[in-house]
């Protein structure tokens, strides 16, 4: 044994042990036990998650898209009818094909006018050439007056929200001490519907509604009754003959 020897024997050695060393970790599972080494099944879950993360950013970007447009469309910023949608031309009824009540039906809606007090037979009365127009008021029943013009209306909610009859241009907005804020639409084809004894409006002259859209609120409490007036070219009409309440 010499000095040289030894030395050479243990630098042999040192490398041996660090290629078996080196061999074990790579190809074998104890490399998980390294610091910082992740095991196959956390990268596996940490993968999924990632996964998932990437999934609902994708919807909430979404979800925040849409909250956006519809602030804009409330906020009048984006007109609805401006939107890229197939127009629905309604095809009038075709009055042969309709069937009308038969005598049971006749005699049961006498008996319950007679008894009630309220005639449900206003639905049937409904034009075929009428224009596609949506009830005013949802929470309501339509009482029968001398006036057919001018219907009465029983609001069963304490507050609810009065919606446009078809897409129109607000007229003018005032404030009656009678009335309570009235609303004037003026719509195509001549149409002019007034909303009458609302508590308040969502909309100024000159805006644009939408068909269907909340135009304002009516409070039952607040003094006034809800009256609704249609007229075409400064007639009256009978809202019962042109709208489905």
């Amino acid at each position: 044994m010499s000095k040289k020897r030894i030395a050479i024997s243990l630098i042999i050695i040192l490398i041996a042990v660090v290629c078996v060393g080196a061999m074990i970790i790579s190809f074998t599972p104890l490399r998980t036990l390294l610091p910082g080494y992740l095991k196959n099944t956390e990268r596996r879950e940490y993968l999924e998650a990632n996964a998932r993360i990437d999934s609902l950013l994708n919807v909430v970007a979404l979800n925040n898209r849409y909250i956006d447009n519809l602030n804009n469309i409330l906020a009048g910023e984006i007109d609805v009818d401006s939107l890229m949608i197939a127009p629905i031309d309604p095809q009038p009824l075709d009055t042969a094909l309709l069937i009308g009540p038969s005598e049971q039906e006749k005699a049961f809606v006498a008996a319950y006018t007679a008894h009630e007090g309220f005639s449900i037979e206003n639905a049937t009365t409904v034009l075929p050439d009428a224009p596609a127009f949506v009830t005013p008021i949802r929470e309501a029943i339509l009482r029968p007056t001398g006036r057919p013009t001018a219907p009465a209306f029983e609001v069963t909610e304490d507050k609810v929200g009065i919606f446009a009859i078809a897409r129109a241009t607000v007229a003018d907005t005032f404030d009656s001490p009678d009335r309570g804020v009235v609303l004037l639409l003026q719509h195509p084809d001549g149409y002019l519907s007034i909303y009458e004894g609302l508590k308040n409006v969502n909309f100024k002259a000159g805006d644009q509604v939408a068909s269907g859209a909340r135009i304002g609120t009516f409070v039952r409490d607040a003094g006034h009754d809800f009256g609704f007036i249609l007229m075409r070219d400064g007639t009256r009409l009978k809202p019962t003959e042109y709208i489905q309440f």
